[in-house]
């Protein structure tokens, strides 16, 4: 039985943690025939449980894609309440939030816009994010909750460069 334990132990070191399931998913327009693709990571939880009725938030890092040059950064909620931290009023409505990301070591506050619905912040950069995204394994978001404070989400990159080219041959 310990030897089985012991064999169990060192596959598990060796295997190391689970790595992030990125997916594509193609949409075409039946109307005009054009295509959109998305390239969407795992679900992923708060690195702290948040408190009632946010006990269950989770959030998805997406990539969406009309031709190699029109794509666009966004971060997808189960549920979202971002009232906190620095906003202003993008003129349409939509409220323009100043948040806290960390790419493996590197730091940086960006700006995300979060539409009337309210459920998604799209990255105002989505260039830069993509590229850092890329040749990165961790995204760290900060983001300034109601009576939660700063609620952190730790977002794995592993695949993204992979599963995003296939996004944007989908769109060629």
């Amino acid at each position: 039985m310990k030897r089985l334990i012991v064999l169990v132990a060192l596959v598990s070191m060796l295997v190391g943690p689970a790595k992030a399931e990125w997916s594509v998913n193609i949409v075409e327009d039946e109307m005009d025939g054009t295509k959109s693709a998305y390239a969407t990571g795992d679900w992923t939880p708060p690195t702290s449980q948040m408190g009632f009725p946010y006990g269950s938030t989770k959030v998805v890092l997406g990539f969406g894609a009309k031709s190699e040059t029109n794509y666009w950064a966004y971060l997808n909620f189960t549920e979202l309440n971002i009232t906190g931290g620095e906003f202003t009023s993008d003129g349409s409505g939509n409220q323009v939030h100043k948040i806290r990301v960390k790419f493996d070591d590197i730091l940086l506050p960006v700006s995300v816009v979060e539409p009337i619905s309210g459920e998604y912040l799209q990255f105002m950069l989505s260039k830069e994010i993509l590229v850092l995204a890329q040749s990165s394994n961790v995204l760290m978001v900060e983001i300034p909750w109601y009576d939660e404070g700063n609620v952190i989400f730790k977002i794995d990159l592993i695949g993204l460069t992979k599963a995003t080219e296939e996004m944007f041959d989908a769109v060629k």
